[in-house]
């Protein structure tokens, strides 16, 4: 005899008095011109699965090319629309009512900074059953009048749950990412901050978009990439005011700046004081 013991532990991942429920399933083997036109679905989540073939989706005016294992995750109220670009595509979509994961709005699949495109890899055989489980249960109900409505709402969530640990990983291995980046993009501004610098030549060597590297840098420093710039300049500035006898007018062009008005306006505003009332003030002159 086989005996399989269960780790009794469970962290359930709704909200409390929140079990979701299968709303539809619709099986995608051709194209439609329903599914074309852009749409929305109030109060409802939509997650399209793509078992075979390629197809495109466009969400909130974002384009995405799907392919095989793809899982699309669609919040409730959001503009969206499918494109099939393959004769012998098969997918599943299906919608999902009173939804609540925990840490996240209702009826919320994704966050919004969050890809709604994600890739099973691993998973794909698990997720292609949950579909066709869903699938064999719908057809066993219309065959034969047998209400499989729990049935569905248990694997629905047996399938979030997968879709949930995906979502955990990538939003670790992305934090991961996106630290690393942001310790690159500091040591480069450290090294770069008294050249002729801006966000456009930022992104330009560091081969990145202007966007994705001022969302970045502001998420691991705090504060944007020319806002840092501008810090370094005047603690260089602090630095020589107190350690040199270089004018101000000197220190302005060394520290980037060739309008020594400007950079003594920008001195003031982070530091509370002029720069020649600054280094009297710490020279005791």
């Amino acid at each position: 005899m086989l005996q399989y013991d269960f780790n009794e532990s469970y962290t359930d991942i709704f909200e409390l008095n929140f079990a979701p429920c299968l709303s539809y399933l619709q099986k995608i083997t051709s194209f439609s011109e329903e599914l074309a036109e852009f749409h929305r679905h109030q109060n409802v989540g939509e997650i399209l699965f793509v078992e075979h073939g390629i197809n495109h989706c466009t969400i909130d005016n974002n384009s995405y090319r799907l392919k095989k294992g793809d899982l699309v995750l669609i919040n409730s109220d959001v503009l969206h629309n499918t494109l099939e670009d393959d004769n012998n595509t098969v997918a599943y979509i299906i919608g999902i009512k009173n939804l609540q994961i925990k840490n996240m709005e209702k009826n919320k699949l994704v966050d919004a900074e969050q890809m709604p495109v994600i890739s099973t890899l691993k998973t794909f055989p698990k997720i292609a059953y949950c579909f066709s489980l869903f699938e064999e249960l719908t057809l066993l109900n219309a065959k034969r009048n047998i209400n499989t409505s729990s049935s569905n709402n248990y694997i629905l969530c047996a399938l979030l749950a997968i879709i949930y640990n995906i979502n955990q990983k990538e939003k670790a291995s992305h934090q991961k990412d996106d630290y690393n980046l942001g310790v690159y993009i500091k040591e480069y501004i450290d090294e770069h901050y008294l050249d002729e610098i801006n966000l456009k030549s930022m992104a330009q060597n560091l081969h990145i978009s202007e966007y994705y590297l001022s969302h970045t840098f502001k998420k691991y420093i705090g504060y944007s990439p020319m806002q840092y710039v501008i810090q370094q300049r005047i603690k260089e500035a602090q630095n020589l005011l107190l350690s040199t006898d270089l004018t101000i007018t000197e220190i302005a062009f060394h520290c980037g700046y060739n309008n020594s008005n400007y950079f003594q306006s920008v001195f003031n505003s982070i530091v509370g004081m002029p720069p020649g009332k600054y280094r009297k003030s710490w020279k005791g002159i």
